[in-house]
């Protein structure tokens, strides 16, 4: 009762207000962007610890007008002065808490692109298990799935496209992820679709991706397909070397095919022409491109060399191999946090967002703000492979889970997440 006797009262003065001051009435809008503007600012107190007032609780403090307030969270901004020792310390735990620190080898983040059917789905799903990140019970269950589908071949993309509408459809819809490690550095997969339909999602797995793989299917017709009438292989190319991919592995798939047979004629015949194409038209140094010839579904050249012949042994050396030589670039340490969002949901109740760290460290309780929402959040807790750990530097693919105060509106695709008090413009 009181609660709504004040609101009227309020309501009154406005009225008196915008009267005296020769305005006309509030519009529905206007209304609207008020009680939006009232309901962050009450949300910034109580991150803040601050009273209805605008001051500290318990401060006894003179009242805070809310404009003043307001002006001064969205214009003012700090010096970020950086601390180098601050990414490497835990924050106190409860004795019940579980986070460690993040495992120390370098990380990656690898996207795999080509046309629809060239197989990425089904190579990445070969990855997973070959690095022991899938169990022999899983692969069986999928395997029966498959079969009852008529599509017997697909069961190892069932690993990544896990919805009933990409297993109907045969083809990826979303980004999948999943994450595997080789003996000196750890990964993180984005399967990213190929459809012409879903060009959006794949720009989305290619902006976090800092190694390409490009999936190009030898089977006769297939190449021709996707590479040379108009198909996804050339543009999914041009849109990783945009969106900063500087390192692409050219995968010439289905090398076992009734149709190419490891022709050793058909593998040169397709290098010859995709490579002038990815030099002169997209953009690459020759050596920012590595080719080699593999079967996604066999498994052959994916982890040893199987039935892989002679002939192709010079190119490379198996995917796993070579991903484990790779020399992943320097990333520029310090800055304030900053994280675009890949997605964002509710789990068990908690509100998450998913994304990769771009620049700077996120650690539990760190205050943020969700841009371009101006919306106040806390971070409760950050998750690196399903561990929680004590913080994620630059470079890293993380799960937040973010504290009260936010739904999964507000955090969506393209959204990104900083400090509050240095927030991006």
């Amino acid at each position: 009762m009181q609660e709504a006797m004040k609101k009227r009262e309020e309501a009154r003065k406005r009225r008196e207000e915008r009267i005296a001051q020769g305005l006309p009435p509030e519009t529905d809008e206007e209304v609207a962007a008020r009680e939006n503007r009232e309901k962050m600012l009450a949300e910034k107190r109580k991150i803040l610890g601050q009273d209805e007032k605008g001051a500290p609780e318990g401060s006894g403090e003179e009242e805070a007008e809310d404009g003043d307030m307001y002006e001064e969270y969205i214009e003012e901004e700090k010096e970020w002065v950086d601390d180098p020792e601050e990414t490497f310390t835990p924050r106190v735990l409860a004795v019940n808490n579980k986070a460690v620190s993040p495992d120390a080898r370098p990380h990656a983040n690898i996207v795999f692109v080509g046309h629809v059917d060239a197989g990425k789905s089904t190579t990445c799903g070969n990855i997973l298990y070959l690095s022991g990140n899938v169990d022999e019970r899983t692969i069986e269950k999928y395997q029966r799935e498959a079969k009852e589908k008529n599509r017997d071949s697909w069961f190892l993309a069932y690993i990544l496209d896990t919805s009933d509408e990409e297993k109907e459809k045969g083809k990826t819809i979303e980004v999948g992820r999943a994450t595997f490690n080789t003996p000196t550095k750890r990964f993180h997969i984005l399967d990213a679709p190929g459809h012409k339909s879903y060009v959006p999602n794949m720009i989305a797995g290619a902006a976090a991706a800092d190694v390409g793989v490009l999936i190009i299917s030898a089977r006769k017709g297939e190449f021709e397909t996707g590479f040379e009438r108009g198909g996804q292989s050339g543009e999914h190319a041009i849109l990783c070397k945009t969106l900063g991919v500087d390192r692409l592995i050219v995968a010439i798939n289905k090398m076992d095919d009734p149709t190419v047979e490891w022709s050793k004629a058909r593998y040169d015949d397709i290098v010859g022409k995709l490579k002038p194409h990815l030099i002169r038209n997209v953009g690459f140094d020759e050596d920012q491109l590595t080719f080699m010839p593999l079967s996604g579904l066999n498994g052959d050249n994916v982890k040893d060399r199987k039935n892989t012949p002679e002939w192709a042994w010079d190119s490379a050396p198996p995917l796993l191999e070579l991903f484990d030589n790779l020399e992943i670039k320097s990333r520029t340490v310090g800055g304030p946090f900053r994280m675009p969002m890949l997605d964002g949901y509710r789990d068990a109740g908690a509100v998450t967002a998913i994304g990769k760290v771009e620049q700077g460290c996120v650690k539990p309780g760190m205050k943020c703000v969700v841009q371009p929402l101006g919306k106040p959040c806390t971070v409760a807790a950050v998750f690196i492979d399903e561990a929680e750990v004590h913080y994620a530097k630059v470079g890293e693919s993380v799960t937040l889970k973010m504290e009260t105060g936010l739904t999964e509106d507000d955090l969506r695709k393209g959204y990104v997440i900083a400090p509050l008090g240095y927030s991006i413009r």
